[in-house]
């Protein structure tokens, strides 16, 4: 018997030795694969916006990426972060091609709705008849015109912050932004519709002034241009429903439950730019309202996806004093007791 366990003692040993090594592997695995899925997505996106001149999703995500780090936050960035950029980067590549399908362009179906809706009176001529001078811009043109562009960084804006301090409404915001983009793409695939500046250059209204881009040829000629190179691939008819109102109601819709002053903080907002797009002969009234069904809907599946998902902790510190040095994140989803 002893002459067998000693026999049996090498295999043993070495089947220990293995197993260790195997699970520093995946330790190291463990802690390694947030910085390679960031590195691998900072060489693609790097590459792309050098082949592209394309820098928004560099300049919007590399100061998120040095703050990750900075708090030691990288896993939850690689996951949560670097996925948003493909998917962003994704929707404004189908986004760019939306018109491709065949469908015709729908130059008067929104408009007729419109007019229905307001007795035969369209509010972005209605407004721009009382409001805009030509080759005299006033305050309000610079209003509106900063208001459309503010949709471009406010949403992240919201999400980080959200990421920041609170899991448990970031992931629920989160579901719900990505359930609202991908609506609101899948109309555009299904319904190509021109907006009122369109709709006036075919013939089909009044003439009617662009302010947005005539300010920005006032500030800087080239900058309306190189603004929209930054941003992606644009498309003129992907205008019904307004993404750029969509995300504002998303804000008072998600902020309104559980916390009145910023539910009104987004409510204001989603007005505000709701008045900046019809103004700016950028959308219908039509194009907002589909915007706010969407919304409810994006909102509804959103808490539906949510409350079958692990639960989150409503609050976390910004940085844990007990891992203050380290430098990737492993937080674990809390699950109420």
């Amino acid at each position: 018997m002893e002459w067998a366990n000693g026999m049996s003692d090498p295999g043993t040993a070495r089947e220990a030795e293995v197993g260790g090594h195997i699970e520093r592997l995946r330790t190291w695995a463990v802690g390694a694969a947030p910085l390679l899925v960031v590195l691998v997505a900072a060489i693609y996106f790097a590459g792309f916006s050098l082949l592209r001149q394309n820098w928004s999703s560099l300049l919007i995500f590399l100061p998120i990426f040095l703050v990750a780090f900075w708090l030691g936050r990288l896993r939850s960035f690689a996951v949560t972060w670097v996925s948003l950029m493909v998917f962003l980067d994704a929707f404004a590549r189908l986004r760019g091609i939306a018109d491709n399908t065949g469908i015709p362009i729908h130059h008067t179906a929104v408009l007729e709705v419109e007019r229905h809706l307001f007795f035969g009176v369209v509010p972005t001529v209605w407004l721009q008849n009382r409001l805009t001078l030509p080759k005299n811009f006033r305050w309000y043109d610079f209003a509106a015109t900063l208001l459309h562009w503010s949709h471009f960084v406010a949403s992240v804006a919201i999400l980080f912050v959200l990421w920041l301090k609170y899991p448990a409404f970031f992931r629920r915001y989160l579901i719900a932004f990505v359930v609202l983009t991908t609506i609101v793409l899948d109309i555009y695939f299904l319904c190509p519709a021109s907006p009122p500046w369109m709709a006036a250059r075919e013939g089909y209204l009044p003439h009617l002034a662009r302010p947005m881009v005539d300010v920005a040829v006032q500030v800087n000629r080239n900058l309306f241009g190189s603004v929209y190179a930054t941003i992606g691939a644009s498309n003129d008819v992907a205008a019904m429903p307004s993404l750029h109102a969509s995300y504002p109601a998303l804000a008072c819709a998600m902020f309104w439950p559980v916390s009145r002053k910023l539910g009104l903080l987004g409510l204001l907002y989603f007005l505000l730019m709701s008045l900046a797009l019809v103004y700016l002969a950028e959308h219908y009234v039509v194009d907002i309202l589909a915007a706010v069904l969407c919304v409810l809907a994006a909102r509804r599946i959103a808490y539906a996806i949510d409350r079958r998902m692990p639960a989150l902790p409503e609050r976390r510190p910004v940085r844990d004093p007990a891992r203050r040095h380290t430098t990737v994140d492993v937080a674990m989803p809390v699950h109420s007791p």
